[in-house]
C-alpha cells in the first residue's frame, strides 16, 4: 500500500509561480514518477480567495475537477458556471477551461486525468489573453 497526502508530499511551488498559476497551492499525489502508478495523474489544489487558474486545455486527456470545499467559477469562452463543494466538472480533451475563486474563502479541489502517466503527458496549452474570460466576472 502507498499512502500519500498533502502533509507528506511537498507543494509544487515551481508550477504555482508560473504565469496563470499565481497564488495557487498544488500537491501532486499520484503519478508514475511518485508512485509507479500508470494511467492516472491526480493532484490537490487550494485556490485562495480572488485567485484564478488560467484558461487552458489538455489535448491528451479529459480533466475531472472535483470541488472538495468552497466554491468558485468554471470559466471558458462561454458563461461562467458556479461549482460548489460536492460538484465535479468534466472537461473533455481539447475543451478550454479555467477556474476563478470569486469568494472570500479558500476553495479546495482535487483534479485528475486518466490515460496518462505524468503531468507532462497531458498536452497542456494555455489560452493567450485568458484574462479576457474574467471580464465582467472580476
Amino acid at each position: 500500500m502507498i499512502v500519500r497526502s498533502r502533509s507528506t508530499v511537498p507543494e509544487d511551488v515551481a508550477i504555482t509561480s508560473q504565469d496563470g498559476w499565481e497564488g495557487m497551492h498544488l500537491w501532486w499525489l499520484i503519478d508514475k514518477e511518485q508512485t509507479g502508478t500508470t494511467g492516472i495523474v491526480l493532484n490537490s489544489v487550494d485556490f485562495p480567495p480572488q485567485k484564478a487558474h488560467e484558461v487552458h486545455r489538455h489535448d491528451n486527456a479529459a480533466e475531472y475537477f472535483y470541488v472538495v470545499k468552497g466554491s468558485g467559477l468554471s470559466v471558458s469562452d462561454g458563461e461562467p458556471v458556479r461549482l460548489n463543494a460536492g460538484d465535479v466538472a468534466i472537461y473533455p480533451p481539447h475543451e478550454w477551461h479555467g477556474f476563478y475563486n470569486d469568494t472570500d474563502e479558500v476553495c479546495e479541489v482535487v483534479t485528475f486525468w486518466t490515460g496518462v502517466d505524468r503531468y507532462a503527458d497531458l498536452g497542456y496549452e494555455g489560452l493567450p489573453g485568458w484574462q479576457r474570460t474574467l471580464e465582467g466576472v472580476v
